[in-house]
């Protein structure tokens, strides 16, 4: 069962209403059982990003606490009264055979594997009992990385190979590698949509930090700070970057406009880690040689306070607001929370497993790994300030400890899910990634990476989100001009409507063969096909508009996997001299075969088409 699915209803059998005959003028609104839901768009022209509203309130016109709703778009269909029920019905099945034009819900998870590879899992749909849609092969295995602030791009540290990946994540492709002087490492996005990179320095004068820019892909700055290792963190103004060398005892300030050094502070003789409190408007530096954590004025870049703790200090985080900072100490098995209010450590957790090393939060827990417990152990953060032990709680994470996996990784093996009160969590030694809710005794699922070893997990959210109270809003792109159905699902209290869209043809746009109905004609050999052997799989394109077959299309990519759900993989379509596309892949192992095509020029999507079907044999 899927991610969403668990943590969902699936039963659509209240109230509804039916979308228009035609389009209908915005803004649209309905009023159902005491709420009132309003959506309000910019002008919708095909292929370009529209605006989209929906203000839900409830009957006194104040914002509805706690909502989520969900929302899809697709073609509008003349039908009877049923009609948005059904489709709502058939989108929140996740089924193949049932999906929008848009979803205004996805999310992708994605894993950086221990192996040099990226693994993208849409938790909604599989094939074959797989959740995999694909995975980036890199030049080497990734130890940290970074979204950009528009979410068309992901970064990853290579140290071995001493570049950063850039992937496309639209179609899934390492679309560069940005060279860089010594290894890789640590990763920050400022608001200017520049990627600051850490540097595994041997020598003090050396290339410490570097900037690159999400748009052009180019080294924009590079600075010499101190030492190796670094981490890095941004100041509570946006205004300085904070870098610790903790091979120079000290952490280094940068001035983000400038992307020039301006200062310097003394904290202890091996910073190893910094995190800031939006609350007390400062910065905390823990020591792992003294134990010491200096507490900074973020305006006066001075150190205000020194708090003194065992040595042995690994990571920082602080909480939502801000007040409680969470400070892990492997080497003595404990982790330190600490109140910015006053600046003291005010609880010292212990019952939390061997070498805790990664901090996580959701709005209301804390959740803390240990790299030797195969449990996560979450903390109420509203019994902070009471006996926080004896709050502790703990679900099982696997069966193995994460830690029986040797490998090098900075990024957060536990992120927060976009449906509240869950979180993701990777364990790379049982090859799985579990999704937990709060208040139950264990994970609700778990998702493959196909035989891939996920040491951090990360969630590309393309959903609805609250940008004011009451209010949702999203930027998409509708695809063709046409009549559509906007699909709007509210769980609780339910409310289920389907608002008119009129979508304008775009007149930039060059003719698409989007509208012709795409065949697939596999050419395929009679000899057997052979597991672990190469396989070269050729195909025609027809549509039903002319009889030659479609000839040069470049986006075209196959989409294959194994019905044991084992193996997936997404393959580039290359087209040849004589009409036909050709793919080339080897298939793991026995068994049957099904593979897909799809194509965003052609307007194919993966379930517009039969699949081309094979059996592979043993050798």
């Amino acid at each position: 069962m899927s991610a969403r699915n668990l943590g969902t209803s699936l039963l659509i059998l209240m109230t509804f209403s039916a979308a228009g005959a035609q389009p209908a003028a915005v803004p649209q609104k309905v009023q159902l059982d005491g709420v009132s839901v309003e959506m309000v768009t910019g002008d919708a022209v095909a292929d370009r990003a529209v605006p989209l509203r929906f203000r839900v309130r409830g009957s006194d016109g104040r914002h509805l606490n706690g909502v989520r709703p969900s929302a899809w778009i697709d073609v509008h269909e003349q039908k009877a009264g049923s009609q948005c029920k059904e489709k709502i019905q058939s989108f929140l099945s996740g089924s193949l055979r049932a999906r929008p034009v848009v979803d205004l819900n996805s999310y992708t998870i994605l894993t950086l594997n221990a192996e040099a590879s990226v693994a993208v899992i849409d938790p909604l749909l599989g094939f074959g009992g797989s959740k995999l849609l694909t995975a980036v092969t890199l030049d080497s295995p990734g130890v940290d990385w970074a979204l950009s602030p528009d979410q068309h791009r992901l970064f990853v540290t290579m140290p071995l190979v001493n570049r950063v990946a850039v992937i496309d994540t639209e179609s899934w492709e390492v679309i560069k590698n940005v060279e860089t002087p010594f290894r890789p490492a640590r990763v920050l996005f400022d608001a200017n949509g520049r990627l600051w990179v850490t540097h595994e320095n041997r020598k003090a004068n050396e290339p410490s930090l570097s900037a690159i820019d999400a748009q052009s892909l180019e080294v924009v700055a590079r600075l010499s700070t101190g030492l190796s290792p670094h981490q890095l963190a941004i100041a509570p103004n946006g205004e300085q970057l904070l870098i610790t060398n903790g091979g120079s005892g000290n952490v280094s300030i940068v001035d983000l406009a400038t992307r020039a050094k301006t200062g310097e502070l003394v904290t202890g003789p091996s910073p190893s880690g910094v995190a800031t409190s939006s609350l007390s408007d400062a910065l905390y530096v823990i020591d792992e040689q003294d134990g010491s954590i200096s507490v900074i004025d973020a305006k006066a870049a001075k150190l205000r306070r020194r708090i003194e703790a065992k040595p042995g200090l690994g990571t920082i985080a602080f909480a939502p607001g801000g007040r409680w900072g969470f400070v892990t100490n492997p080497d003595a098995n404990q982790v330190l929370v600490l109140d910015s209010s006053t600046n003291a450590i005010i609880a010292t957790l212990t019952d939390i497993g061997t070498h805790p090393d990664q901090i996580a939060f959701t709005d209301d827990y804390a959740y803390i790994r240990a790299a030797g417990s195969d449990s996560v152990k979450l903390l109420p953060l509203s019994t902070l300030g009471s006996d926080a032990n004896g709050h502790i709680a703990s679900f099982p994470a696997g069966q193995i400890p994460p830690g029986a996996v040797d490998s090098v990784g900075f990024a957060a093996a536990i992120v927060p899910s976009p449906e509240p009160k869950a979180v993701i969590v990777a364990n790379p030694a049982d090859r799985l990634v579990y999704y937990y809710m709060e208040g139950m005794a264990a994970p609700m699922g778990n998702f493959a990476a196909a035989k891939r070893s996920p040491k951090a997990a990360l969630v590309l959210d393309r959903s609805l989100r609250e940008s004011e109270p009451g209010d949702f809003t999203i930027r998409t792109k509708i695809p063709e001009a046409g009549h559509y159905d906007v699909a709007f699902f509210l769980d609780s209290p339910r409310v289920i409507h389907c608002f008119d869209l009129a979508v304008k043809a775009n007149p930039d746009a060059p003719k698409k063969l989007a509208a012709r109905e795409i065949a697939v004609h596999p050419i395929l050999d009679k000899k057997p096909i052979v597991a672990g052997n190469e396989l070269e799989m050729r195909f025609r394109l027809t549509d039903s508009t002319q009889p030659t077959p479609l000839t040069g299309v470049r986006d075209v990519r196959a989409v294959a996997f194994g019905t044991s759900g084992a193996w997936q993989e997404r393959f580039k379509a290359e087209p040849a001299e004589d009409g036909t596309y050709r793919v080339h892949f080897a298939p793991p192992q026995p068994g049957i075969y099904y593979v897909f095509l799809e194509s965003k020029a052609l307007g194919l999507k993966v379930n517009q088409t039969r699949p081309l079907i094979f059996e592979a044999v043993a050798q």
